[in-house]
């Protein structure tokens, strides 16, 4: 499993830096821009792709529980 972040700030990949690091966040995380929006059909913040062999299996709008992430992650590993 790999975890990656994408940051659209338009502010620029120096905005999120400081949560990044507030938050010890262990992924990579990116700076990607207000074109992401439109790119990954972005409709809400945070937003969670599961992506499985290159495709999209699953999106999750908005924030979650860590107990509801370990389970979604867990079934879809079952997959």
């Amino acid at each position: 499993i790999k975890f990656i972040g994408i940051s659209i700030d338009i502010e620029g990949p120096r905005a999120i830096q400081p949560i990044i690091d507030r938050l010890k966040v262990g992924f990579p995380v990116y700076w990607y821009g207000e074109s992401a929006v439109k790119k990954f059909s972005i409709f809400a913040i945070p937003m969670i792709y599961f992506v499985k062999n290159g495709q999209v299996i699953e999106k999750l709008p908005g924030k979650r529980s860590e107990r509801d992430l370990e389970k979604k992650i867990r079934g879809l590993l079952d997959l």
